[in-house]
């Protein structure tokens, strides 16, 4: 080879790569991913109010005395069983 230039066999495939374009190329990368976590944060606090039971402050409230309830529960000694019959499955139906 003669001269002290560099040159590829082969064109890059989106031409040259610049530093304006590796620039771009990062902007975007990172645009792309704000985007996404931007939506997945407003969908997260918009969709969920954070309340699973209606009165929820006043049942947390009122726990210490639902657990004296079991307590009393507990101290009278009542047990319970359940029994049943086991049911043969029926041929062809396939189970996991």
């Amino acid at each position: 080879m003669t001269g002290s230039s560099q040159t590829s066999h082969f064109p890059a495939p989106f031409g040259r790569m610049t530093g304006w374009r590796f620039l771009f190329i990062i902007l975007g990368f990172f645009a792309v991913v704000f985007s996404a976590n931007g939506a997945l944060i407003y969908y997260a606090v918009s969709g969920f109010s954070g309340i699973e039971t209606d009165n929820a402050f006043q049942k947390g409230r009122a726990y210490n005395e639902v657990l004296a309830d079991m307590e009393e529960q507990k101290a009278l000694g009542w047990t319970s069983q359940l029994t049943g019959k086991t049911v043969p499955m029926p041929a062809g139906i396939l189970t996991r």
